[in-house]
């Protein structure tokens, strides 16, 4: 099941209880060519995650469906999750990976 491509996604962090989200940069952009790897989806990231606190983040879909989830330490992208933790299913962001 391939999804539809969106350009913008909304920047989710994950705290101990819940997850809100991340008011210093809202939203993140994405093109095509950010999603033809992991290498070039995780330098994307890391072109805007350089000040972000240490944790767990997800992009958001405007469905509500999470796009992607990663962690984040001293500025770089430590792991991308292929799996939700909840229902290990793969997220979205693995079919991006397949297709191209």
């Amino acid at each position: 099941m391939t999804k539809k491509f969106e350009s913008r996604l909304e920047v989710m962090r994950v705290r101990q209880n819940f997850a809100a989200p991340y008011l210093k940069y809202r939203f993140l952009f994405v093109q095509k060519p950010d999603l033809k790897d992991k290498k070039s989806f995780v330098t994307r990231i890391q072109r805007v995650c350089t000040s972000w606190p240490p944790g767990v983040y997800y992009l958001k879909l405007a469905d509500g469906a999470v796009f992607s989830r990663f962690e984040v330490s001293d500025g770089r992208v430590k792991k991308i999750y292929e799996n939700s933790p909840a229902t290990n299913k793969p997220y979205p962001i693995t079919e991006f990976f397949k297709v191209n």
